[in-house]
């Protein structure tokens, strides 16, 4: 639920009213209806209709999609915050073939943190950059300063996911007018992308989807196509889904086929998966089409 999406107890009630209905009705039919439903659970029985639709076409839910879905699907990992050992953790990621690293950031005081960052940057191998997720840690002003700051890095900071405390569209546009940096809304973007019209409008250059919360793969593809004719960098993460989650996101981050690095490598997250989640090597998942 803190990640946008209803609890499990609401979850179950729906899904108990909804699948008997079911019964007897194509795959297409269900898809035509619309089950006002809330995001987790929608995304449950569509990703189980498509899975049952791939099967039946002998295909996969990646190109169930998108015929042209990609094959192999890169990743980041989570290293967490810039405390006293995120320079092992570093170090075991990149030695684990991962060259895009997400960290914490807005848990210590800002000089502290900053110092920490500069020093594991100053670590890191040449090919390897770091991901910032501020979730909503610092005011305009403060974002300003730092992103001042971090414009001296601009080779080695892949992008800055939610900086400000509170969701302001001019004041995301100046912030990323000020830098080549990719500052990314996540819990802000509130998920309505109704057409692709000219007065489209993000203030930012990145958008991070989590498809449990946005509702469904195809809903997520939706949005992504539409952003993306915009200039908009798409990043698919998960809610921290078992393995059956995993699966069906990794498929639409190879349908959405943006060469960007997603944020899929929680299966180890778990203590059990239900399913194995897809394997990662070097940071890349392979996929079978």
């Amino acid at each position: 639920p803190a990640l946008g999406t209803e609890t499990l107890e609401s979850a179950g009630q729906q899904l108990e009213n909804i699948l008997p209905k079911l019964i007897g009705l194509t795959i297409n039919q269900v898809f035509e209806h619309t089950y006002k439903v809330f995001p987790a659970t929608n995304y449950a029985i569509e990703t189980a209709l498509l899975g049952l639709q791939a099967e039946q076409q002998n295909t996969s839910i990646c190109r169930l999609i998108n015929a042209n879905a990609a094959a192999q699907i890169k990743v980041n990992t989570m290293l967490g915050g810039l405390d006293n050992n995120i320079l092992n953790r570093a170090k075991q990621a990149e030695a684990q073939g991962f060259s895009v690293l997400k960290i914490k950031t807005g848990i210590l005081p800002v000089e502290e943190e900053f110092s920490r960052l500069e020093g594991l940057i100053q670590q890191l191998d040449p090919q390897t950059s770091l991901r910032l997720d501020a979730n909503k840690a610092w005011n305009k002003n403060l974002c300003m300063k730092i992103i001042d700051r971090l414009n001296n890095y601009t080779d080695k900071i892949d992008g800055l996911e939610e900086p400000l405390n509170h969701y302001n569209e001019k004041q995301y546009r100046e912030l990323q007018q000020a830098t080549a940096i990719p500052l990314a809304l996540d819990e802000s973007f509130s998920g309505n992308i109704n057409h692709a019209s000219a007065s489209f409008n993000l203030p930012v250059r990145r958008l991070i989807l989590k498809p449990t919360a946005i509702g469904g793969l195809r809903q997520s593809y939706r949005i992504a196509k539409i952003v993306q004719r915009h200039n908009i960098e798409v990043i698919i993460t998960s809610s921290i889904e078992t393995g059956y989650g995993l699966w069906a996101n990794t498929c639409l981050a190879a349908a959405i086929n943006n060469n960007q690095t997603h944020g899929l490598a929680t299966g180890h997250w778990l203590e059990n998966t239900l399913v194995p989640a897809p394997d990662i090597n070097n940071g890349i998942i392979h996929l079978s089409l």
